[in-house]
């Protein structure tokens, strides 16, 4: 938002920066040597740098004629490790290893009851709980699959003993990262072991050899060059750029996640559809060759780049027929590269929306005239003006990856549809907020409109649906706290009631008056009034759907006897039946509002 104080944020990013930095060093590390045992050596002492946390680790790789993960290259662990040998499935390894999804587990009792729950054999037990150097069960680990494409070659897991921070998401993503390269790696040095094993065995095989080592040199060329342009700070553009130096074909790359098109010819290029690629991509994540995609017309190369399980962009190679194996390798060789920028932006990103974040809570501890006016003027904005609040929650979701992802969507959508100037819009955790100056009080009915066009698209989508509740209109920034916790109100109570729309405070209506209440003191009552007619008798029961409808209807008796299929005088009957239980009169205007208030309770605010 423009006025903010940036000095920290700048500050953060270097941070970010600088472990980033390592993580990129650490890669290109251990693609500097094609000894297997060497390359595989350096994965684990690089991987203690990129999770300083950690106190150890072992790599484990899959012998197909073993059928068992096998440990490679330990650190913090004796001899006896070599006897801990699993099968797909068993402990915490073998369950990573057949799943393909990294855990995090942050307690000595998660990493036991792991263990046993993916029947960990003894002798297993024995080998990886004697072999640390630190007795007892980890206090945190972190175990992530080692993959080439979709083939999982192997495990690799750090862990810590004493009474560390334990680990978190955010180095089980690094981890991931990191495992990616690291499986290039193992491939490069496990290719050149078996050329050159095979160079010793037939000579036949040496030009087999020359082509590979050739590739081999060019992988490395490849990766050297994008990682100098990462650490660079060059952006996507000179990425891109560089890609279309390399191959042979144009080459353009889509980021899903901001809706940007990445292209040396944009301009001969239509907008992309990104549902289009999320449903190419949705059940297999292998490249493909498409027609007539949104994009371009004719046949397209698409080599999909994810996170895990988000989809985070794709690479567009036009093409008349098929692509060389040196364009496709340098493509998959850069994709992990450019994942990592995606990383390191969404990372800022959501910084930024931290920083916003504090700035806004700060501005709901304002008390004073002259602490709004410096705000105003440092934002240039009229905090004398008309203002309002909007905030839009995903209440459901699974994968916090993909929900930071989303809420990133909508900041950035809601920023082209709106007019910025005077508003703060961020993202943080499930939900976006918006607070928007006003020129009059009518014109926050063009701003609903804007945002239900905004929710009309959203929904066509397969992204998560959202609510959206948005504040009344008021005269001044010193209302802030009002027009605030007015929004928060009416997301709660669209929540609650599971309803997906836009909705103002006021149109809540009575309801406004309950919104705070605990839950179980409006039971109470409704009970209290309701429970001389509550029972298993056929016939009470009868009475308490006589005097909902009898009041529904306004006290209107033949509309009331025609609703129950009876007849008035069996209405009137019931009626004074009703009273004499709830010893109330219907005529006294205390004991009407009773028993008014409990039936609208019981049909609209308790469920």
């Amino acid at each position: 938002m423009n006025g903010c104080n940036e000095a920290p944020f700048f500050s953060e990013g270097k941070l970010k920066d600088s472990e980033l930095t390592i993580l990129v060093e650490s890669i290109r590390s251990i693609t500097s040597s094609l000894d297997l045992g060497e390359v595989l050596e350096t994965i684990m002492t690089n991987v203690l740098k990129i999770i300083p946390s950690a106190q150890g680790g072992y790599l484990l790789l899959y012998d197909v004629a073993e059928e068992r993960l096998i440990p490679k290259a330990p650190i913090g662990y004796d001899h006896r490790i070599y006897g801990f040998r699993v099968k797909v499935g068993e402990s915490i390894t073998g369950t990573v290893f057949r799943d393909g999804i990294g855990k995090v587990l942050k307690s000595k009792e998660e990493v036991e009851a792991e263990m046993r729950l993916n029947h960990i054999t003894e002798e297993n037990y024995q080998s990886i709980t004697t072999a640390s150097g630190s007795p007892g069960f980890p206090s945190s680990l972190i175990a992530v699959p080692i993959s080439i494409a979709e083939k999982r070659i192997g495990v690799m897991t750090v862990l810590q003993w004493n009474g560390r921070k334990p680990f978190d998401e955010h180095d089980l993503l690094l981890m991931q990262g990191f495992a990616e390269q690291a499986a290039i790696a193992i491939q490069n040095a496990q290719y050149y072991t078996e050329v050159n094993d095979r160079v010793k065995e037939i000579t036949d095989l040496s030009n087999q050899l020359e082509e590979r080592n050739s590739l081999l040199q060019q992988r490395y060329e490849v990766h050297e060059a994008l990682t100098n342009l990462s650490l660079e700070n060059k952006g996507f553009e000179a990425i891109i750029h560089e890609f279309n130096q390399m191959l042979s074909k144009p080459v353009h790359f889509y980021n899903v996640i901001d809706h940007q098109l990445y292209s040396p010819n944009a301009s001969r290029l239509s907008d992309p559809q990104a549902e289009e690629f999320r449903k190419l991509f949705n059940a297999d994540k292998e490249p493909r060759y498409v027609e007539n995609c949104s994009v371009q017309a004719g046949t397209c190369y698409l080599l999909p780049v994810f996170n895990g399980s988000v989809f985070l962009g794709c690479f567009i190679v036009p093409t008349r027929g098929t692509i060389s194996e040196s364009d496709r390798m340098t493509l998959e060789q850069g994709s992990s590269i450019i994942a990592i920028e995606l990383i390191k932006k969404q990372t800022m990103t959501e910084y930024f929306y931290k920083q916003t974040y504090e700035q806004f809570r700060e501005l709901l501890a304002y008390r004073t005239e002259e602490q709004f006016k410096r705000f105003g003027s440092r934002l240039g904005v009229d905090v004398y003006s008309y203002w309002c609040m909007a905030i839009i929650e995903i209440p459901q979701y699974n994968d916090l990856q993909r929900l930071e992802i989303e809420i990133h969507q909508l900041v950035l959508k809601i920023q082209n549809s709106l007019n910025p100037f005077g508003k703060m819009i961020f993202g943080m955790q499930n939900r976006v907020y918006i607070l928007s100056s006003l020129e009059n009080p009518d014109a926050v009915d063009g701003l609903v409109d804007d945002l239900m066009r905004i929710q009309t698209k959203w929904m066509k989508s397969e992204s998560s649906p959202f609510i959206g509740g948005i504040s009344a209109v008021y005269k001044g920034l010193k209302n802030i706290r009002e027009f605030y916790n007015e929004a928060k109100d009416t997301v709660t109570y669209l929540a609650e009631r599971n309803r997906f729309e836009w909705m103002k405070y006021e149109q809540i209506g009575l309801n406004r008056l309950f919104l705070h209440q605990e839950p179980h003191i409006i039971k109470q009552f409704i009970d209290e009034v309701f429970s001389p007619l509550t029972s298993k008798n056929d016939a009470n029961t009868e009475m308490e759907q006589t005097i909902l409808v009898y009041l529904k209807t306004n006290r209107s008796a033949k509309e009331t006897a025609k609703q129950l299929h009876i007849h008035p005088n069996t209405l009137y009957q019931r009626l004074k039946k009703i009273e004499k239980l709830l010893q109330m009169d219907f005529d006294d205007s205390d004991d009407l509002l009773k028993i008014h208030l409990a039936c609208y309770l019981k049909m609209a605010v308790v469920k």
